[in-house]
């Protein structure tokens, strides 16, 4: 029975540290503020596009989680709910367009214009196939 007690009470004391590991350095943890970010990575769109779709293996490796600063002409801007994603298309394919996606900040999809060159800096999450997608993308001003 002692060995029993031991036990139950070793099992509490691992669940009640895990909850606070998730607590403390899990759920508290700061997120990044990509507003002000420095971009790790200058790119013209058509560039970054080719590269993946090329090798996307390497692409994958050498832009997959860095802050991207890309610019081309924005060629179209969505509306998906709340999400708004500005487009930079290279090629059509078989499901149509192809590019760039750029999930936007709140308050940053009103400083693109259809057809007009652009500077935007985001997150690299990956190549669908057809799409590279950039997240939590904003609008860099040209200066």
């Amino acid at each position: 029975m002692k060995i029993f007690k031991r036990t139950l009470l070793a099992l509490f004391v691992l669940i009640v540290l895990g909850v606070l590991y998730f607590v403390i350095f899990i759920y508290f943890k700061p997120h990044v503020d990509y507003l002000k970010k420095d971009a790790d990575i200058e790119i013209v769109g058509e560039t970054l596009f080719m590269e993946f779709e090329s090798n996307q293996l390497e692409a994958s490796k050498r832009f997959n989680g860095k802050v991207l600063l890309v610019e081309g002409v924005i060629d179209s801007i969505e509306k998906e709910g709340d999400l708004e994603i500005a487009v930079m298309v290279f090629g059509d394919g078989f499901f149509g367009e192809e590019g760039i996606r750029f999930t936007m900040l709140e308050n940053q999809i009103h400083k693109l214009t259809v057809g007009e060159w652009a500077a935007i800096k985001g997150f690299c999450s990956g190549f669908t196939g057809s799409d590279v997608i950039i997240e939590h993308a904003s609008v860099v001003d040209p200066s």
